[in-house]
């Protein structure tokens, strides 16, 4: 198991594509809304990919539930109105289980308050 990625690892546009975000063995290319982990293409559903690039753009920071359900609704990625506190749970678990069987976990609950991503 690796440690955690240091400045050098992350980076907001490799091989010129504007947007993308590479962290470790993740890489996310917003324009394609395409994930992969060390190479392989991981299936997300719009609100999960959502969710991911807002708490990747945002490394170590905890974000609420709020902020995430906010990303969610610009987007309009839900067939919800308003996406809930508990809709954005729902989203994250969704997510957390598709990376960790990746081999990719990232995502660490901060109780009562949000989510923070944690890059590896």
């Amino acid at each position: 198991m690796q440690g955690p990625v240091s400045d050098q690892d992350l980076t907001q546009n490799p091989k010129g594509d504007p947007g993308a975000i590479t962290m470790g063995a993740l890489r996310l290319d917003p324009a394609g809304f395409s994930v992969t982990v060390d190479g392989r293409d991981l299936a997300l559903t719009l609100a999960e990919f959502l969710l991911l690039q807002e708490l990747a753009r945002h490394p170590y920071q905890v974000l609420s539930r709020e902020r995430l359900a906010s990303a969610l609704r610009e987007y309009g990625s839900t067939s919800e109105p308003s996406p809930s506190s508990r809709s954005v749970d729902t989203h994250v678990s969704r997510l957390r289980a598709k990376l960790r069987s990746a081999g990719y976990d990232c995502i660490k609950t901060m109780r009562f308050v949000g989510y923070r991503f944690v890059p590896r």
